[in-house]
This record gives structure tokens, C-alpha cells and sequence, in this order.
């Protein structure tokens, strides 16, 4: 009987040895007070991808069908429960509604001060699964949000915090903005890179009052020019409203409860070092910008649970930042798994530094920022 016993503990021993060994070769997972690290350092998939995009349908290319299908700096989409699609035209101030199909449906919105109108070029915006609308609009110091019904009718408009410059929907329906304190406890919007401000979540539910908010992780640089840019971030909700938070200038995806408690950081071995040392580039037109290392460009959330991170493949040099000249095929999909383990990249054929992309459900929406819109599929391979 002893043998016996001494012959599965010896077994049980091997096995946990070979797991780990395995894990050690792709990731390590250590649990420190109660937050998950995950470190990777190759893809799960290898070399072998599970997922592919495959593209479905472009809106605005088509000038022929006439204005309601032109789009002039589109800045967001959303979708209902019916699988409606919605997109931010934000250069014509309007938000142009389209069936699944691509055919267009409804306009909503326009400029002027009267109800249901944008004062100004509307920012973001998400749309619930009863098609209420959730729109960003206003001027620099004076940003309000205005919740329109399914047919565009105004039910509410607030103020909401002044660095926020986008709100993503919860499971609850509540309000979720990304935006920033400055070293002087407010939340106005700044342009000194000198000033600190500091990344926090805010939760407002339909009333517009304010339920919670938090602080995100900030980093600490010896400049506060690298303190401004190195603390940008990204962020998305996932359907139990958990918050997956990217930094732009540091190797690090967070999830946060949705109270503010930090659950899991994921970092991922790039061969490159997050920047330490200040260094500005500065243009003919006397603008300048601040040259760090880029790790991410947005995140999202698929059906599957998994994590979508937009990265370079490779930093731009500085030649290229002076000319503004981004390298052709240069961003990719880094996608994990929901435990913050890494799978592989997957090729995104756009050639623009400044995409926004956003994830519904299994659909990929890439925004290039002029005129068009890419709707992807996700598919499992």
C-alpha cells in the first residue's frame, strides 16, 4: 500500500513538473495580495494562428449612393441587439444608422443647440441593446453627455468629467469614462504637459450622477513631459463589468472590478524597454512630441472572452516620426486569453499610427479617421 501511495505522489510530482515546465517555456502566473501577474514570453498558437478577421463590408467608400452614405472623420460605432450598425460621423456632426447589411436607415442628430442637437463636433458614443444612444458633445470645458432614445429624441443631457473622451456601457447600463485628475484635484482639461494628471475611472448611472471613482495605476517618470504621455491609456468593459485598462507608453494590461480593485496584470516580452529617458522631437510648424517606446494603441473584449491589444510590430525611428511617415504593415492584434495568457498576433493590414478599432460581440470595426469604416468578422479557425 505504501508503494502504491509513494508511486502516485512520485507521478502526481513528474506531472506538475512537466505542467510547469511548460509554462515556464510560453508564461509564469504568480499571485501577489491578491492581483494575478501574468508574464509571457512566446504565443500559445505558436506559429499556427486559432482566429483570423475577415472583412465584411466598408462604409463611406461609396460616394455614389449619395449623402447618407458619405462620412467626413468618423470617430465611433456601436451596434444594437438587432445588429444595427451605427457610426459617428463626426466631421458632418451626425450619427449615421445602417442595418447589418451596410443599407442606410436613419440619421441622428445634427448641430445646433436645440434638443437632440450637438452643439459642437460630437467626440465618442455607445449604443445600448435597446438602441439608446450615449453621445460625448461640446466644447473644451464644457462637455456634456446627452442620452437620445431609438429614434434620436433627447432624454437626458449632464455634465460629465472634462478629460473624458470616451464612455463605454456597463452590464448595468451605467456610464463608464476614462479620464484624468490633474495635480490640482480637478478634472478640467489641460494641454501643459507640465501639469500631472493622473488616469481615473468614473461611473455615472442614467441620472447623471456620479456612483464611483477611481484611480488607475500611475507611473512615476523623472520628467513631468514623460509623466503626461507615459500615462495614457485605453480601455474597454467586459460583459461582467470588469475594466481592461492598456497604457499606450508601458508594457501592461490591467483589469480592474468594477469598484476599482486591481485583479490581473499582463506584460509581454517584446524585446523592447518601456522609455525612462525624456526626449522631444519638435516639427517645422514648432509642434513637438514626446519619443517613447508605443506598446499599445487601443484594447478590446471579443465574444470569447479574449483580449485585443493594437501594437507595432516594430517602433517607428525617429527619421520617420520627423517626416510623419508611418511604416507600411506595421500594427498587428496581440490577442490573450481571458487569464492574461498570450496566443499570437493577427495582422491588421492598416497603414495609419492613429486607428481607432473597436470589438462587438465577433465583429471588428477599424476606424481610419478620414472617411472610412471596416467592418471584420472574427472567425474561429
Amino acid at each position: 500500500m505504501r508503494n502504491k501511495i509513494t508511486f502516485f505522489l512520485m507521478l502526481s510530482l513528474l506531472f506538475t513538473i512537466i505542467l510547469c515546465g511548460q509554462s515556464d517555456d510560453f508564461y509564469t502566473i504568480e499571485e501577489i495580495e491578491g492581483v494575478c501577474y501574468v508574464h509571457n514570453f512566446k504565443p500559445q498558437w505558436g506559429d499556427t494562428l486559432k482566429v483570423a478577421i475577415e472583412l465584411v463590408q466598408i462604409f463611406g467608400d461609396d460616394e455614389s449612393k449619395g449623402e447618407n452614405y458619405w462620412l467626413h472623420r468618423p470617430s465611433g460605432v456601436g451596434v444594437d441587439s438587432e445588429g444595427n450598425i451605427y457610426i459617428l460621423d463626426a466631421g458632418n456632426i451626425r450619427i449615421q444608422k445602417y442595418n447589418a447589411q451596410g443599407e442606410y436607415v436613419q440619421t441622428i442628430g445634427r448641430r445646433g443647440e436645440g434638443p437632440g442637437e450637438f452643439s459642437r463636433v460630437p467626440l465618442e458614443f455607445d449604443v445600448d441593446t435597446d438602441g439608446n444612444i450615449y453621445a460625448i458633445s461640446g466644447a473644451v470645458g464644457n462637455f456634456k453627455m446627452l442620452i437620445l432614445d431609438k429614434p434620436g429624441k433627447e432624454l437626458k443631457r449632464f455634465n460629465i468629467p472634462q478629460t473624458a473622451r470616451v464612455v463605454r456601457l456597463n452590464n448595468l447600463k451605467q456610464m463608464i469614462f476614462g479620464c484624468y485628475l490633474n495635480d490640482d484635484g480637478t478634472d478640467r482639461s489641460y494641454v501643459d504637459p507640465n501639469r500631472i494628471r493622473k488616469p481615473y475611472i468614473r461611473c455615472y448611472n442614467a441620472n447623471g450622477d456620479m456612483e464611483k471613482s477611481f484611480p488607475l495605476s500611475f507611473k512615476e517618470y523623472n520628467s513631468k513631459s514623460l509623466n503626461f504621455r507615459g500615462n495614457e491609456y485605453f480601455y474597454t468593459v467586459e460583459k461582467n463589468g470588469n475594466i481592461i485598462v492598456s497604457y499606450e507608453c508601458q508594457n501592461r494590461i490591467q483589469r480592474y472590478s468594477p469598484d476599482g480593485k486591481l485583479l490581473m496584470k499582463i506584460d509581454l516580452s517584446r524585446g523592447i524597454e518601456e522609455t525612462e529617458d525624456e526626449k522631444e522631437i519638435t516639427f517645422s510648424d514648432n509642434s513637438f512630441v514626446t519619443m517613447m517606446n508605443i506598446f499599445s494603441k487601443g484594447v478590446q473584449i471579443d465574444k470569447q472572452g479574449r483580449i485585443w491589444n493594437l501594437a507595432f510590430k516594430r517602433q517607428q525611428t525617429e527619421d520617420e516620426l520627423r517626416s510623419k511617415n508611418f511604416p507600411p504593415n506595421n500594427l498587428q492584434f496581440e490577442i490573450f486569453n481571458n487569464d492574461g495568457v498570450f496566443l499570437g498576433n493577427v495582422n491588421c493590414d492598416h497603414d495609419r499610427s492613429y486607428l481607432i478599432f473597436r470589438i462587438i460581440d465577433n465583429w471588428l470595426f477599424i476606424i481610419d479617421r478620414e472617411t472610412l469604416v471596416y467592418e471584420y468578422k472574427i472567425v474561429e479557425k
